[in-house]
């Protein structure tokens, strides 16, 4: 089974990736795991979170996953018969530390970047870096069009090729 990391900023950005990758690429047997990261906002070592800062991660966090529930039932709905199975993983801290870390504890085969136009180019070059495991960056722009997902279809087959061979 190949396991595909998504991260994603918005559900919308991680629905559009995956749909358009399913509808081109046989994804048979693989789990996809939406992963979304809650930038850790305050300092421990300021002697630590406040109170109202606390509830607020917590509410963010009941957000998302309130959103990212609902996507994964979309998508199963979308592809039923593909054997593909959907996890959710939310994190608190530094993308470039939660992404190659979950990576490795779930022994991802391939990561993807969805709605990434908010972060720098030297944060994707390092979360690339320490993720040992191939990374594609999915502009918002590429799920667009049917000529950018045939070609981003293309690369993905290659890279889940590229690893079964290795």
């Amino acid at each position: 089974m190949k396991t595909i990391l998504c991260v994603a900023d918005a559900p919308a950005g991680a629905e559009k990736a995956i749909s358009s990758i399913t509808e081109q690429v046989q994804l048979h047997n693989t789990r996809i795991i939406l992963f979304h990261n809650i930038h850790t906002r305050f300092e421990i070592l300021k002697g630590g979170p406040s109170h109202l800062q606390l509830i607020e991660e917590l509410e963010e966090r009941n957000e998302y996953l309130e959103l990212m529930e609902a996507l994964t039932g979309r998508l199963k709905q979308q592809n039923p018969e593909a054997g593909i199975s959907y996890e959710i993983e939310i994190r608190h801290g530094l993308l470039q530390e939660t992404v190659p870390a979950l990576v490795l504890k779930k022994q991802v085969d391939l990561v993807l970047l969805c709605n990434q136009e908010t972060h720098p180019q030297a944060l994707l070059s390092e979360i690339r870096d320490k993720s040992g495991c191939p990374v594609l960056v999915v502009p918002p722009q590429s799920v667009r069009s049917t000529e950018t997902n045939t070609a981003f279809a293309a690369m993905l087959q290659h890279e889940l090729l590229a690893e079964t061979v290795s």
